[in-house]
């Protein structure tokens, strides 16, 4: 029978990308919830990792209408134990991959209404309370202060908008990014500095500059800071001073130069040496994220 020794080292192995012999394709499923959600999560994590986007999209596709029930059921009696949730970089990878139903821009915006009716509960709640978030990939770090729980669901709010607005960016539907950002996550309300310059990045390439402005001028990290303004001379032509801006000493490596010139949905830190871009924490780190080139 597939347990709980036998998820961790299956993780552990693909962490390791070793996607051989894992215990998952050899062993009974198991007939726990929990551990049903696991037994689905690391058989598409692992053809996701081996770029087996056939396997991966028919199992999306059979996981789907099960994240959605979780998400359609969800209330504060599932921070609590005897209450299984599928991990979050799970759900994340079917909605991505699903071809299922809605398209990939209302599934994400499922995902992110999901999980600003969780932040929204966590924020009326004792901060030092103890909790269980029982989403996360990894098992030992489930019980957490509720505090804690704001910062690691506000992080996914903010990881979710990104490939939100990715989506649509490639999408070109410029004003919908707009529109979602006021509504959304309005610059008062962002206080993550990469996602603040993500924002930022993306407004000045669709011509809403003013917008822009508001996001940028919130940023304090000083290398995002001469990256960002690299992007202004970038757009406005000036391609020398640009160039200045994003190879100097503040400005990342060559790899990363690219994440910031437009391919928001990777994490820079895995191709980067630069130690003056701060390693950006993906959902779960134990999976190793960015999401592959995102589709409509």
């Amino acid at each position: 029978m597939w347990g709980l020794s036998e998820y961790k080292a299956d993780l552990e192995q693909i962490n390791n990308a070793n996607y051989t012999n894992l215990n998952v394709f050899s062993k009974v499923q198991p007939g726990d919830e929990e551990l049903l959600h696991r037994y689905h999560f690391i058989k598409v994590l692992s053809f996701f990792k081996r770029n087996d986007f056939t396997e991966l999209t028919n199992h999306s596709n059979m996981y789907l209408d099960s994240i959605y029930e979780y998400m359609d059921k969800w209330n504060e009696e599932y921070l609590d134990p005897g209450f299984p949730a599928p991990p979050f970089d799970f759900m994340l990878l079917v909605m991505m991959t699903s071809t299922n139903g809605d398209d990939t821009f209302n599934k994400f915006m499922r995902l992110f209404r999901h999980y600003s009716k969780v932040l929204a509960y966590l924020k009326t709640q004792n901060q030092q309370r103890q909790i269980l978030l029982t989403d996360k990939t990894k098992t030992d770090e489930f019980y957490m202060t509720v505090g804690n729980a704001v910062l690691v669901v506000h992080g996914r709010l903010n990881y979710i908008a990104e490939n939100i607005v990715a989506i649509l960016h490639s999408t070109r539907k410029y004003s919908i990014i707009t529109s979602f950002l006021n509504e959304f996550m309005p610059p008062d309300q962002v206080n993550d500095d990469e996602t603040l310059s993500c924002f930022g990045r993306v407004l000045i390439s669709i011509g809403d500059r003013s917008l822009a402005d508001k996001y940028f001028e919130k940023v304090l990290n000083p290398a995002l800071k001469t990256i960002n303004k690299g992007y202004y001379q970038f757009f406005d032509g000036n391609f020398a001073e640009a160039a200045k801006s994003l190879t100097g000493n503040l400005a990342p490596s060559n790899e990363a130069c690219n994440y910031y010139m437009g391919d928001f949905k990777t994490d820079i830190s895995e191709n980067s040496n630069s130690s003056a871009t701060p390693k950006k924490p993906t959902p779960e780190s134990l999976t190793r994220w960015p999401l592959p080139p995102l589709q409509a």
